[in-house]
């Protein structure tokens, strides 16, 4: 039986994992397709971390024991399903008939756990928890309709344009949207009010927006634009609350620079309509988010419980140069505008500058 200090550092582990898969973004000699390389940065290292985030908040969120049991192990699942994904782009379609039911049940089963766990709440479940069942429901609908693309060949390029705005914007926007409104105030060091009233609120704006972009992706007229409009609702609140609480922060730490960063980045593609541009979208989004939410649970994970020193210190030293970090991978995104290779480069030096620091962080506190 795992226990929540096993699950901590194996959840660690997978992001140490993650971090080393976004490399990808770096050019080679023979550069990965832009499918190859979504599926490895988001298939194969952000989706088992955004399961194994899912796992370790939902307790949180529902008031109720730690994980244990099988759900632990669906990040490693869900690796070896985005593996798998990343074969089919890779190698051979027909593994799609694989990796996109397999993705269905672990999410499917994860929904499960959410709802017995929320059923069995003491009181009613955060609001932050729709968030996630949102997501996965998106994601369940993304998988089905590329694993229709592919029974249905002659509806394949529609299909597929579907399946990228179910699995972007619905599992994607929603999970890390829903998470930043209570994670943000949390880093940042500040209080605000308002978070419960947008979570409950303001999530039938972003499932109709993503719908809408679903609609736009197979086609049809204007929905894309309508789905950008409706989705700038929720992330504009959270953007003009952030704004009046970073303001007022003295010594705002590199964690919270990196995860207000990808914030705003993530706003200011929606705005231009920029986010399907996965290069973009990896280094004005995902890479921002991703170091700087790890530099904050990474020590939580490897300590948890009562705050410690060693916790402190780690969290003070990944943190350490997050402004900097944001800002390389913001000249990363914009080098690509002009088709400069060596923005891949760049992002890729300060994703390895970053393992790095997990690594030294790890072995000296």
């Amino acid at each position: 039986m795992i226990n929540i200090g096993q699950y901590n550092q194996r959840l660690a582990t997978i992001a140490l994992v993650t971090v080393l898969f976004f490399l990808g973004i770096a050019p080679q000699d023979d550069p990965l397709t832009m499918p190859q390389l979504a599926h490895l940065i988001l298939a194969v290292g952000a989706f088992p971390l955004i399961i194994g985030a899912m796992i370790y908040f939902t307790p949180t969120l529902t008031r109720s024991a730690p994980p244990t049991g099988w759900i632990c192990w669906l990040p490693y699942l869900a690796m070896f399903t985005g593996f798998i994904a990343f074969s089919a782009v890779s190698q051979d379609m027909q593994f799609i008939v694989v990796s996109g039911p397999m993705g269905i049940v672990l999410s499917g089963g994860l929904l499960y756990w959410m709802w017995q766990r929320s059923s069995n709440a003491l009181g009613d479940p955060h609001p932050g928890l729709a968030w996630y069942q949102g997501a996965l429901f998106f994601l369940i609908l993304g998988l089905s309709t590329i694993i229709l693309a592919y029974l249905l060949p002659q509806w394949w390029f529609p299909l597929r344009g579907v399946h990228q705005q179910l699995n972007l914007m619905g599992f994607l926007g929603l999970t890390t949207v829903g998470t930043l409104q209570v994670f943000l105030p949390t880093v940042a060091n500040y209080q605000d009010n308002k978070t419960s009233y947008r979570l409950k609120n303001h999530l039938k704006y972003s499932a109709l927006g993503t719908l809408f972009l679903a609609a736009g992706g197979w086609g049809l007229p204007f929905c894309n634009e309508m789905g950008r409009l409706v989705w700038l609702v929720p992330l504009l609140a959270i953007f003009k609350s952030a704004m009046l609480h970073v303001d007022k922060q003295k010594g705002l730490s590199g964690a919270a620079f990196s995860l207000f960063g990808a914030l705003t980045g993530f706003t200011v593609l929606i705005i231009f309509n920029q986010y399907s541009n996965l290069y973009y979208l990896f280094c004005f989004f995902v890479f921002p988010l991703v170091t700087g939410a790890l530099s904050h649970l990474l020590p939580i994970w490897w300590w948890p419980g009562a705050a410690s020193n060693n916790r402190d210190l780690a969290q003070a030293f990944l943190a350490r140069w997050g402004f900097f970090r944001l800002g390389a991978f913001y000249v990363a995104g914009l080098a690509t505008i002009w088709n400069v290779k060596w923005g891949g480069w760049l992002a890729g030096i300060t994703i390895l500058f970053f393992a790095i620091q997990i690594m030294f962080a790890r072995r000296h506190y």
